[in-house]
């Protein structure tokens, strides 16, 4: 298991690298912290290597803020 706590993401998003890297891609539990309402988080780049996060408010534009993350 992997996991962070209190992550800072830019607007834009961050690549979050497994260390060490999974043997398979794993599944991945986000929660996002001191979003607007109607926040969503995007995923993408899911490999056994690591992950990229954006969140975006309700209206598609990219926020900061900082999330927990477990692996």
């Amino acid at each position: 298991m992997c996991k962070g706590d209190d992550v800072n993401c830019p607007a834009g998003g961050i690549y979050v690298p497994f260390v060490p890297p999974f043997k398979k891609k794993p599944a991945i539990t986000i929660s996002g912290q001191d979003l607007p309402s109607g926040a969503v988080e995007r995923r993408s780049s899911v490999t056994n290597a690591g992950f990229h996060i954006r969140f975006e408010d309700s209206g598609g534009t990219d926020v900061a803020c900082t999330f927990d993350w477990v692996a």
